[in-house]
């Protein structure tokens, strides 16, 4: 996913966007006050140059939020479909999305 306009983001359709994630920060790993159950699409990291970002910073998966969370951290860590995913890099293409670029950690529960 490139650039997308304020406006675009919105109306795209549901199923772009299949997962939901938390962010989660601290020695407990408690949830973050707004950053919880958030609309996003989770994909392993390939080849393009979209992802060349990502691959530098040794992410396993990029995790693209449907929406701007500027408080979005690489002290934090992504939970979805109960798995952990280390933050290791925060982009905010044009302030109307946020992407995480991530690696996998250990299973929830």
């Amino acid at each position: 996913m490139g650039l997308v306009p304020a406006g675009l983001l919105a109306s795209l359709p549901d199923d772009l966007f299949p997962h939901t994630v938390t962010l989660q920060q601290g020695r407990t790993y408690a949830n973050v006050s707004g950053l919880v159950d958030l609309e996003a699409r989770v994909v392993p990291v390939g080849g393009s140059k979209r992802m060349a970002w990502a691959l530098s910073q040794g992410a396993s998966h990029v995790i693209y939020l449907r929406g701007h969370y500027p408080t979005a951290s690489v002290k934090m860590r992504a939970v979805s479909n109960g798995t952990n995913y280390n933050v290791i890099a925060v982009e905010h293409p044009a302030e109307t999305m946020t992407t995480l670029a991530v690696a996998t950690t250990a299973p929830t529960g």
